[in-house]
C-alpha cells in the first residue's frame, strides 16, 4: 500500500455519489503484545477484510482492498454494479450508513421500515412542494463561492421546515491533505452532503454549501 488508501476510497465514493465508506472491527485476538485485529470496509452490499497489528494497519488494508475492487467499475449504473434492487433500498442503506457513520442518533440504528417505503417515494416531491421565506431566498442566492454565512442559513432553513442539522468530522484527510466533514439532514431518507477545507471549519462552511446546493435544486419549480 503506498499514499492514503482510506482516503483515496473516500474520494472515490464521493465522485461517484455512494455513501461514505462504512468501518466494522470483526475481531480482536492474540496476546497483549502480539495482537491482531480484523476491520471490515462495507460499501453497500461490497465487504473487505484488512488485518494488521493495529487496527489503524487493518483498516488502511480493508480500504486499499474495497478500492482495488470498486475503482473500475463502470460509471454508469453504479447502484446496478453495487448490487442494489431498486431506489427503496438505495435509500434505506443511505440512512443506515449515514446514522452508522457519526452515530448521529444512537447506538443501536434499526433498518427503515417496509410500512415506510411509501414516504421515501414522495420524499423529493414533499420537496418540490415546500415553500417558506428561506427557501424564497435560497432560490435568489448565488452558491459559486463558499462562504462563512452558508452554516448559519443552513440552520435557519432547517429551522423553518423542521428537520435537524447535524455535522459529522471524518477522521483521515482527504488524499489531498484537506480536512471533511459530513453534514446530515434528518429528513427520510436521511441526506447526506460532504465538504472539505484546509481547515474543520472550512469543511463544514463547504459541506453546508453542497446541502444548500442539493436543497437548491430539489426544491426549484
Amino acid at each position: 500500500m503506498t499514499g492514503n488508501p482510506i482516503g483515496l476510497l473516500q474520494e472515490l465514493c464521493m465522485s461517484r455519489r455512494w455513501p461514505p465508506p462504512a468501518y466494522e472491527t470483526e475481531f480482536e485476538e492474540g496476546l497483549p503484545h502480539e495482537r491482531q485485529f480484523t476491520i471490515a470496509c462495507i460499501v453497500f452490499r461490497h465487504k473487505e477484510i484488512g488485518t494488521g497489528k493495529s487496527k489503524k494497519l487493518a483498516k488502511r488494508l480493508a480500504a486499499h482492498r474495497m478500492w482495488l475492487r470498486l475503482k473500475d467499475l463502470p460509471y454508469e449504473n453504479n447502484s446496478l454494479h453495487l448490487g442494489l434492487d431498486d431506489e427503496d433500498e438505495i435509500a434505506q442503506r443511505l440512512s443506515q450508513i449515514a446514522a452508522e457513520f457519526g452515530q448521529l442518533k444512537s447506538d443501536k440504528m434499526t433498518t427503515l421500515p417496509s410500512s415506510h417505503s411509501l414516504k421515501v417515494s414522495q420524499f423529493h416531491k414533499n420537496l418540490k412542494s415546500s415553500y417558506g421565506p428561506k427557501l424564497t431566498e435560497l432560490q435568489n442566492v448565488l452558491l459559486r463561492d463558499i462562504d462563512s454565512t452558508f452554516v448559519k442559513f443552513l440552520e435557519e432553513i432547517a429551522s423553518e421546515q423542521q428537520f435537524e442539522v447535524t455535522y459529522v468530522d471524518i477522521e483521515e484527510l482527504s488524499i489531498t491533505g484537506k480536512y471533511q466533514c459530513l453534514v446530515q439532514l434528518s429528513s427520510l431518507p436521511v441526506v447526506v452532503c460532504h465538504g472539505s477545507g484546509n481547515s474543520s471549519k472550512e469543511a463544514q462552511t463547504a459541506a453546508a454549501h453542497n446541502a444548500l446546493q442539493y436543497l437548491k435544486i430539489m426544491t426549484k419549480n
